[in-house]
């Protein structure tokens, strides 16, 4: 990882690309000064997330926050996912000013997850209809902290709370969580 930076702007450089568009908060700060410094013409963000809540020291998400507003003032769009990741990103951290967000959500319809699916996932699962059933959708990393829902079902059980939970994804603690269940 040392090098990567050199890396990239090298790689960028050479290629001398119209648009970078960057992910992630590491490669994205890292991504968005390589363009800057080759002159790429759009420099274009995703958030995926932040962690400006719950994950670092508040002195930590402070300095992240103020990085971010200076990546954010070299880059010609930022794009959110959902309409409270704007809200967070422009209003609430005053990351992004408003002129530059734009919002492309997430691809799921939420009209396939009504009470009749849930019914029929029950079922399928070999449930109860008034089973209570709890998932997890997501990556399965040590930052989701998956570790503590399981934990949460063992103690709902043995204080007589019958829980199911689903886990839905992959990840590097896939195995891992399967072992804990």
């Amino acid at each position: 990882m040392t090098y990567f930076p050199c890396l990239l702007y090298k790689l960028i450089k050479k290629e001398r690309p119209h648009i970078v568009h960057t992910h992630t908060a590491k490669a994205g700060a890292l991504g968005r000064i390589a363009a800057k410094l080759n002159r790429v013409p759009i420099i274009i963000h995703t958030f995926h997330g932040h962690a400006f809540v719950g994950y670092f020291p508040g002195w930590i998400t402070r300095f992240f926050i103020f990085i971010e507003r200076r990546l954010t003032g070299i880059s010609d769009a930022v794009i959110a996912i959902s309409s409270s990741q704007v809200h967070d990103l422009c209003e609430k951290f005053k990351v992004v000013p408003r002129n530059k967000m734009k919002m492309i959500p997430l691809g799921i319809d939420f009209e396939n997850f009504s009470v009749t699916s849930t019914i029929q996932l029950k079922k399928r699962l070999g449930l109860s209809d008034d089973s209570i059933l709890a998932a997890v959708i997501g990556r399965m990393v040590p930052i989701k902290n998956i570790q503590m829902a399981i934990q949460v079902v063992k103690e709902l059980k043995t204080r007589g709370i019958i829980l199911y939970l689903l886990l839905v994804g992959d990840g590097e603690e896939k195995d891992k969580l399967n072992s804990l269940v």
